[in-house]
């Protein structure tokens, strides 16, 4: 999948400006553009939403004053809204990802690039920094290993992509796993706390000088602090999780909370890995950010959880999602009001999947 000139294609008209989801996926995915593009490359991260709003189309545009090309990376827009940002920003959209996705861009000024669209069951597409990986032909093998364990947690000593970056890296990758999950840890500090302002500089704080940016991310003082913060929420929060956890059908399990950082993924993640072929939901609304999440996530589960997506969509909420080997998960965005009203409709909906 090594595409010639991959890099000389998106610094032709400038540096690129760098949109990038805000988990260890994203910034390792935007760590490996800083590495090729140069410490020009503009980050430009979203502030912890998939919502695409009006300021920050008009965010995207101020940033472009040297550029004309834009990277999405390890984002789930559907297409109309990759079209949109195409036309409303004058320039070329370059999107890497590997979610699932029913609605692929139309605009010729967007290239999408995302072979794990319509589901990936083999495992083969991980993770975004992978895809990147393979398209960039030089990156670290370390680091996107990281990006893999990212998304699939423990399960990822399975995935034979992950097996392959780690024996490159000189890594056992079931031994030095802990090494590897250490980083993962540090990097969604940002996301489980909420620091923007992290975001937006730590990717390219650690690809640029670095003789080896995995001992850089795991000796990082700002990550290790965050990291703290989020542990000592995270010890109550799960515990509080496992006591309320309810069966609100047969096979589907389900929670709501309330707390500070922002824990959803990981709870669910947490959750469905000690509940095997159940369906786990959780609703969660942090108070850091102000947001609210509904969160559906199963292990050993062999039917796609994806068709939530198009449901909570013509609901009008933005939702997201992945169907692959061991990531079988589909989140969903709602004001804080809302947020039970979601799990309540995710629960019935889940009932009439099952049958």
């Amino acid at each position: 999948m090594v595409r010639e000139g991959f890099i000389e294609d998106i610094t032709a008209r400038g540096p690129p400006v760098v949109v990038y989801h805000w988990d260890a996926d994203g910034m390792i995915s935007a760590m490996h553009i800083v590495m090729a593009a140069g410490e020009d490359t503009v980050l430009h991260p979203p502030k912890f939403t998939f919502k695409v709003t009006r300021e920050f189309i008009e965010s995207l545009k101020k940033s472009l004053t040297r550029s004309r090309t834009i990277l999405i990376l390890d984002l789930a827009y559907p297409g109309k809204i990759l079209d949109m940002i195409a036309k409303e920003t004058g320039a070329r959209v370059i999107v890497v990802d590997h979610h699932y996705q029913e609605e692929e861009p139309r605009s010729p000024n967007v290239e999408y690039i995302n072979p794990a669209s319509k589901g990936d069951q083999e495992g083969r597409w991980p993770s975004a920094a992978h895809v990147l990986a393979r398209l960039l032909g030089k990156y670290h093998p370390a680091l996107v290993a990281a990006s893999i364990v990212g998304d699939l947690g423990p399960a990822a000593k399975a995935n034979r992509e992950y097996q392959n970056y780690m024996v490159e890296a000189g890594l056992d990758p079931v031994n030095d796993y802990w090494i590897i999950q250490e980083a993962v840890e540090q990097l969604n500090s940002i996301d489980r706390m909420g620091n923007y302002h992290g975001l937006r500089w730590i990717p390219k704080v650690h690809a640029i000088g670095q003789f080896d940016p995995l001992k850089s991310v795991l000796n990082d003082p700002l990550l290790t602090t965050l990291r703290t913060q989020a542990d000592v929420e995270w010890e109550e929060l799960v515990a509080r999780a496992e006591e309320e956890l309810r069966e609100e059908a047969p096979g589907i399990l389900g929670v709501v909370l309330e707390g500070e950082g922002r824990h959803v993924s990981k709870l669910a993640r947490h959750l469905a890995s000690k509940h095997r072929g159940k369906i786990i939901v959780v609703a969660y609304y942090a108070s850091s950010t102000g947001e609210a999440r509904v969160y559906a996530r199963a292990y050993g589960y062999d039917k796609p959880l994806t068709p939530l997506i198009r449901y909570f969509k013509k609901l009008g909420y933005e939702a997201g999602g992945k169907y692959q080997r061991n990531n079988n998960v589909v989140g969903v965005e709602c004001a804080r009001e809302e947020m039970e009203k979601v799990y309540k409709l995710m629960i019935e909906k889940l009932k009439e999947m099952a049958g």
